[in-house]
């Protein structure tokens, strides 16, 4: 009998979520240039103040991230999803810095000065990255054998955003918004 032979992905992983790291946080970024009017901005800053002792805890922080970054392991969307999120990401950064009076570079840049964002950024590539090559696999015919890859990179996607989300927390209830 001839061994079946396996089929890789053609991109190191790594490689993978590297390029996707730089082109979501571009799409993000991408996002802050968008026009935002000043009665937008500030009505939006002003739902978030109001929303905030709701939303500003470890369980919501984790649930919406997670959420997010499952939806983004799905095969064929998961990528598009992702940067639709990364690019609504931007404009709430571009909204919340004209309430503020920050110039949007200025908020855009400064998160990536905190350990959560990049945390927040390193599983979502990863999580798009397996999209893709679960897309890969799929169009191979091959998908099954990346499920237990698949729940691995879930599992250590949960916990960084999880310890993610506690840092922001923490962060935000220390030092304020």
């Amino acid at each position: 009998m001839e061994e079946e032979k396996k089929i890789e992905f053609p991109v190191p992983r790594l490689f993978l979520t590297l390029i996707l790291m730089a082109v979501a946080i571009f799409v993000c970024m991408l996002g802050t240039f968008m026009p935002v009017d000043v009665k937008t901005a500030n009505e939006t800053a002003q739902e978030f103040e109001k929303a905030r002792e709701y939303i500003v805890n470890v369980p919501y922080v984790f649930g919406n991230n997670f959420m997010h970054c499952l939806i983004m392991f799905v095969p064929v969307v998961g990528v598009a999803y992702g940067m639709f999120i990364m690019f609504n990401t931007g404009y709430v950064i571009e909204m919340l810095a004209v309430a503020q009076g920050i110039p949007a570079p200025v908020a855009f840049v400064s998160l990536f000065l905190l350990p959560f964002t990049w945390m927040e950024f390193i599983c979502y590539s990863i999580a798009m990255g397996q999209s893709i090559i679960l897309t890969f696999k799929l169009s191979k015919g091959k998908i099954r054998e990346k499920f237990n890859e698949t729940y691995k990179w879930i599992t250590l996607c949960a916990v960084i955003l999880l310890v993610s989300a506690l840092i922001e927390v923490v962060l935000i209830l220390t030092v304020g918004s």
